[in-house]
């Protein structure tokens, strides 16, 4: 895969019926690199304002799947799926949250990328790590 043109990448978040109940939205996508942004008024907010950490938690998770399918080979390799992720709360999210991951290390069959989450003021609310595993595909022999 390589990196999809912004504007339908941000058109195709937006038709997922999850990311919609949620409130998260697609911002930005590059090489190695993906943000987006969780709505307080869609994300399940508590009277407080507090943003659900579900919605957090997911927008991490989907902010590291699309930071590592920027650089899948076409027709080489293939997603395989999340096989780790951690997310440090540090503070209480409130107002819209911004979740930017970058891809720390691609290998063959794991890669590792970081993943953060800030208020609107841009202080950090949560930080993560995760791996993804990537499966080779098979090269037919001439």
């Amino acid at each position: 895969m390589s990196v999809p043109p912004r504007d339908r990448w941000i058109e195709g978040i937006a038709s997922r019926p999850l990311f919609a109940a949620l409130g998260i939205t697609g911002d930005d996508v590059g090489e190695g690199y993906a943000r987006y942004r969780v709505s307080p008024e869609r994300a399940g907010a508590a009277e407080d304002g507090t943003v659900s950490t579900l919605a957090i938690t997911t927008t991490a998770d989907q902010a590291l799947v699309a930071a590592i399918s920027t650089l899948i080979v076409d027709g080489k390799e293939a997603m395989n799926g999340t096989a780790e992720m951690s997310i440090t709360y540090l503070a209480r999210a409130t107002g819209a949250v911004i979740v930017d991951s970058h891809v720390l290390h691609k290998g063959e069959r794991v890669s590792v990328m970081t993943v953060e989450a800030r208020d609107e003021a841009g202080a950090m609310v949560a930080t993560g790590r995760g791996t993804y595993s990537i499966r080779p595909l098979r090269q037919d022999a001439p």
